[in-house]
């Protein structure tokens, strides 16, 4: 008589992961964590001011507009500084990662 073969079941999900319940990295990670973005964008006005010590030549009105939307953020820095779109993107995620959580 052959062994029993343990069954594997396959699910397949058709929503986001954010929307199916499966949390990301960033949302495993614990306290004094680096933060997701959501967060941030949350909690802009609160950030704005980091955000304008790291990229002084962003505006007030600029930081106003951008409303913590990490895409115009990093559109900003690369118009702002001259740089590729990677090192903008580059630069973000270095900064957030050393954004804590409160």
């Amino acid at each position: 008589m052959a062994p029993a073969r343990a069954s594997v079941r396959r699910v397949h999900c058709l929503e986001p992961p954010a929307l199916s319940g499966i949390a990301t990295a960033d949302q495993l990670r614990i306290h004094g964590a680096p933060m997701n973005w959501d967060r941030i964008e949350g909690n802009w006005t609160k950030f704005k001011g980091t955000v304008k010590q790291q990229w002084g030549k962003l505006t007030d009105d600029q930081l106003d507009v951008i409303k913590g939307k990490r895409e115009h953020l990093a559109g900003q820095i690369q118009e702002s500084y001259g740089i590729t779109r990677e090192e903008a993107d580059r630069q973000l995620s270095t900064w957030q990662k050393r954004q804590k959580r409160q």
